[in-house]
């Protein structure tokens, strides 16, 4: 539902900001590709877009632990 996804998103998009221990347990429980996921799934949804990338961007901004923990797996 693209109702369901959209708020998904907007979820993980405010629970991250500036909370690394969140940005990394997110990532670690595969909410990057569950957010992609949705963003193809609903790609017509400019909502689910905006908050989909909003997400991203949060989870991947200026957070240095977060960098070392993906690159220890390579997924950067």
């Amino acid at each position: 539902n693209v109702d369901v996804q959209a708020c998904g998103c907007g979820a993980l998009m405010n629970i991250v900001i500036g909370n690394t221990d969140n940005k990394v347990l997110i990532t670690q429980m595969g909410g990057i590709e569950t957010v992609v996921t949705a963003m193809r799934t609903h790609s017509s949804s400019d909502i689910v877009q905006r908050w989909g990338c909003r997400a991203l961007l949060n989870i991947a901004v200026n957070d240095e632990k977060l960098r070392d923990f993906l690159d220890k797996r390579r997924l950067v």
